[in-house]
């Protein structure tokens, strides 16, 4: 949450939101995480040195506590720079439906870091060329209740923007430590090196860590005066072999978006695809079966409390999505999209959404409109087939109402 130096201020919000079915896919700003999800916080910031926030979720049925301090957050202002402790999602990369390395599908890791506030180039000659750029680096532990219980988790991410509407991402995450296993320097220093047989070893006990790397890009620009346009792509690797980018996964989308001067109102379309069997990047290649977000010693995988911390189709999985929509200048919004979902491709057994192989197609159709103080969403998805139905077509309606409130 970065705020502009010298101002003091307060912040509080609330968000209830009901659903009477689990997504299939959750894209970045769904509300309802379970089938009754009510969450509230305030916030204070004196203008120089401390952020703080106090959140509190509570959330029908999900695995842990139903109750937890969820979007709670701690910093301290030091010069550009910030430590923080919290309990926060973050949403890395330029995709709308999904990230490689880490989204808010997953409830928040609770987690101490350090990140730069404000991007600035670097004042040298030679690294100029970077243009403004940030940092971010948290580590947090995981829970208990998995195969290797409480391992640690280290969370890196890198952003320069070299040239106006280019920027570029690098994210990583490592999983390390935990029950039973050693923690030292030699096994941190040998997963950051991450390549070769520093990290990857024929030997259980001795492989330090599961980690993933990704790449992203987003190009940004105008047609004319009034029509904008975006594309962007992501790439991830499986800490296999000797090279982080290795059984690649790949998100990839695009936009764009102009104004309709006789209706008062804007309109936006959208497509966007991602492939999580890894190394098939959309069938150009054969794919990986069982490797993307699974480990053989961590074999919970790169998840917390039962979901993935990253891309919500799990594993082994494929989605093309198609979204229109117009937004009034009252703030009233009109949503209609198309998905193609393939679920666990090979029904390995390890998928965090469905044991079987599914496929289904979902329409979506969404409106929200401005109340005082806030906004109240409502959505319906009609979907012809849902997970861990084999062998039938058992379609099925979704509807959620959401309402959020920001003072």
């Amino acid at each position: 949450a970065q705020r502009r130096a010298g101002t003091v201020g307060r912040r509080a919000e609330l968000i209830g939101a009901a659903a009477s079915k689990d997504r299939v896919v959750r894209p970045a700003g769904a509300l309802a995480r379970e089938n009754g999800d009510v969450r509230a916080g305030v916030g204070w910031w004196d203008g120089d040195r401390l952020d703080l926030r106090l959140g509190f979720a509570w959330r029908d049925d999900q695995r842990g506590r139903n109750a937890a301090f969820d979007d709670t957050w701690a910093g301290v202002r030091l010069g550009n720079w910030e430590v923080h402790a919290s309990t926060r999602n973050e949403w890395w990369g330029p995709g709308w439906d999904g990230a490689l390395v880490l989204s808010d599908n997953a409830r928040p890791i609770p987690r101490v870091g350090i990140r730069r506030i404000t991007p600035h180039e670097i004042d040298v000659p030679v690294l100029r060329w970077l243009g403004p750029w940030s940092v971010s680096f948290s580590a947090g532990r995981l829970e208990g209740d998995r195969e290797v219980e409480n391992p640690l988790l280290l969370l890196m991410r890198v952003g320069i923007a070299p040239a106006r509407g280019l920027e570029f991402g690098f994210s990583r995450g490592i999983q390390i430590c935990g029950e039973g296993r050693e923690c030292n320097l030699d096994r941190f220093a040998r997963a950051l090196g991450g390549v070769a047989d520093l990290d990857n070893t024929s030997d259980k006990e001795d492989d330090p860590s599961n980690q993933l790397a990704s790449l992203d890009g987003r190009w940004s620009g105008r047609f004319g005066s009034a029509t904008s346009w975006a594309v962007y792509a992501e790439l991830m690797g499986e800490d296999q072999g000797a090279l982080l980018l290795k059984v690649v996964s790949a998100l990839a989308g695009a936009t764009i978006e102009g104004g309709l001067p006789a209706f008062d109102a804007g309109w936006r379309l959208r497509f966007e695809a991602a492939d999580t069997r890894g190394g098939s990047v959309f069938g150009i290649d054969d794919p990986q079966f069982g490797a993307t977000f699974n480990h053989s010693v961590y074999r919970d995988g790169w998840s917390f409390k039962g979901r993935t911390l990253a891309h919500s189709i799990d594993s082994d999985s494929r989605l093309y999505t198609g979204e229109a929509m117009i937004m009034g200048a009252s703030g009233r919004s009109y949503r209609l999209a198309f998905r193609n979902v393939l679920l666990n491709d090979p029904a390995l057994g390890r998928h965090k959404v469905t044991d079987t192989r599914e496929t289904i197609n979902l329409i979506e159709m969404g409106v929200e409109s401005p109340v005082p103080g806030g906004a109240i969403r409502t959505e319906l998805i009609w979907q012809d087939d849902q997970p861990n139905s084999p062998g039938v077509q058992d379609g099925a309606v979704r509807v959620e109402i959401g309402w959020r409130i920001r003072r």
